[in-house]
């Protein structure tokens, strides 16, 4: 579950949210106030929607951010990701772009 919270030291609003298992805390330059915590809301909104839908880019929303580079998937590491559907399926596209042996099972069968 996200929320927002305000930092005591400077009274600035921070968004916190887990993203791939992993506890994302980012603090903003807005200070404490309804308006303000109205206008974060809505950005931890479309993050979580984002992140529900699979499209979340974590340098989209925070380009400047020392978490950013952690969450970036090379053009090497993608072509070893198997991504699978809602309903935990790999799809026709998936199975095109892997070989044969990736799809293996034991005894070398399908």
């Amino acid at each position: 579950m996200a929320s927002i919270q305000a930092r005591k030291r400077d009274n600035s609003l921070i968004i916190d949210f887990y993203y791939k298992a992993t506890r994302c805390r980012e603090q903003t330059a807005l200070e404490d106030n309804a308006a303000n915590r109205k206008k974060v809301q809505k950005v931890l909104d479309r993050i979580e929607a984002e992140i529900a839908a699979g499209t979340f880019e974590y340098k989209k929303f925070f380009p400047g951010s020392k978490q950013a580079a952690k969450f970036d998937v090379q053009p090497e590491e993608q072509s070893n990701l198997v991504v699978l559907n809602p309903a935990n399926q790999i799809t026709p596209a998936v199975l095109t772009g892997l070989g044969s042996s990736a799809l293996m099972g034991v005894g070398g069968t399908l």
